[in-house]
């Protein structure tokens, strides 16, 4: 298992549309650069002060408010699977490794692992600018790397937004499984954007991870009770996805 992890993720990190994704870390920098120079294109909102790791968090949840990260993030995932399908190369995994159950499994863990890269990057380069740029700006800005007392709403923030790209990944990889790439995408697409509409609804808004992501982007006072129900939400969808994946590749005739 972990000889084909290594193998995924090599292949994953070898991939331009996945370097596509490294193209986060312009929205801090554009940021810092607008603030550090007062343009008038940036502006500044808070009623307090920002810091080191706060800075991070907010453009981290900014890149979930851009769609693109998303469409892209599955548009790779995608072309993970079915382009091995479609082209296939995938032959070669299933004639020496006699489970398809792992190669799946390996290849949903390695792009997360993949994923979890780029969210370091982009967390470097956003310490990096606040510490450099941003604090040039003393009226709204300190040197501070944490405050204890907002930790907790923090960590439910970035998190929430990070469980919302591994579902992602997960759902693609399912879709990827069963049908075309345009098709898959497509499909992706219309849910993601159905879950943003879906969470204004009472009940059936549980059902949407943007539900739980908004309550806790929106307010700090239930934001770890938010972040636990995110959580089950998504390891439930996780495993649906993984399961109906796996199944239809160990099914499929490749």
């Amino acid at each position: 298992m972990r000889y084909l992890f290594e193998i995924e993720l090599y292949k994953i990190l070898k991939r331009k549309d996945f370097w596509i994704l490294n193209t986060m870390i312009i929205i801090p920098i554009f940021y810092a650069i607008g603030v550090a120079t007062h343009s008038s294109i940036v502006t500044y909102e808070g009623t307090e002060k920002s810091y080191g790791l706060k800075y991070f968090v907010d453009m981290y949840s900014f890149i979930y408010m851009i769609f693109i990260y998303f469409f892209l993030l599955s548009m790779s995932v995608i072309r993970s699977l079915r382009g091995e399908l479609e082209n296939k190369s995938i032959r070669l995994y299933s004639q020496r490794i006699n489970s398809r159950k792992k190669i799946y499994l390996s290849k949903n863990l390695a792009m997360v692992a993949a994923f979890s890269l780029v969210t370091l990057f982009v967390a470097m380069v956003s310490i990096l600018v606040y510490y450099t740029l941003v604090m040039q700006r003393t009226d709204i800005s300190e040197a501070s790397f944490i405050h204890g007392d907002e930790l907790g709403y923090l960590f439910a923030n970035f998190f929430s937004v990070y469980l919302f790209f591994v579902w992602s990944i997960f759902y693609s990889f399912m879709l990827s499984a069963y049908l075309k790439s345009g098709t898959a995408l497509g499909i992706y697409a219309l849910t993601v954007v159905a879950g943003m509409y879906i969470k204004e609804f009472p009940y059936v808004k549980f059902l949407s991870p943007a539900y739980y992501t908004q309550r806790i982007m929106d307010t700090s006072q239930d934001a770890i009770w938010m972040l636990l129900a995110m959580t089950a939400v998504t390891v439930f969808y996780c495993l649906l996805f993984y399961i109906a994946g796996k199944n239809k590749l160990e099914k499929s005739d490749i």
